[in-house]
């Protein structure tokens, strides 16, 4: 036997066969359907959880501003960056600005404090009837209407994602009149406030 004839023959015994490779393949697509469902449960949680610290971060921010420059600073829904919206959800983003006037509206671009554009995609952000566009924080840090009244209530983040189940899917964030801001994770969202269905 040649030299060349002995190389070819080992190669010819590496490869692999047509059943080896339909099995692989098979194996491989098993392991792909049941990954993938877990890894789209994983993504559209970590999204809740993320949107959720951003809001909460951002609540903590604009009372900490409020008692630091001892004047009063809102945080409010946002389309633009610019100026507050007066009507969809938390989730199109929002701003924080100093509100000395108490008005809710921004005066002057230098008032602006903080910008955070729209949330991941299949998040939605609703808030109760008392804080459903705007939280505003007075000097000593009391959530406040703009009239001076206590400001309460909970905002809900929520994933519209089918991979996640319904008691996953949704944090509250439940501000008091003391201003602090405390999460929770509700069981069978979409009472208090309606959680989208996922599609």
């Amino acid at each position: 036997m040649t030299c060349t004839t002995h190389i070819a023959h080992r190669l010819r015994q590496t490869g692999l066969t047509m059943i080896e490779l339909l099995i692989t393949l098979a194996v491989l697509a098993i392991l792909l359907a049941i990954g993938i469902p877990s890894f789209e449960g994983l993504l559209a949680s970590t999204r809740v959880t993320n949107a959720t610290n951003e809001l909460l971060s951002a609540f903590a921010q604009t009372r900490s501003e409020a008692i630091r420059r001892g004047q009063r600073v809102t945080i409010c829904i946002s389309a633009n960056g610019a100026q507050c919206t007066n009507a969809g959800n938390w989730n199109q983003g929002w701003i924080i600005f100093r509100d000395a006037a108490r008005t809710g509206i921004v005066a002057t671009p230098a008032d602006i404090l903080h910008v955070s554009s729209a949330t991941a995609n299949n998040i939605v952000i609703q808030g109760s009837a008392a804080l459903p566009r705007f939280i505003s924080f007075s000097s000593d840090g009391q959530s406040r209407t703009l009239a001076g009244a206590i400001q309460a209530g909970n905002i809900e983040v929520c994933s519209t994602s089918s991979a996640l189940s319904d008691n996953n899917r949704a944090r509250r964030l439940q501000i008091n009149g003391s201003g602090q801001v405390i999460m929770t994770q509700p069981q069978n969202p979409g009472i208090p406030i309606g959680c989208p269905t996922p599609p």
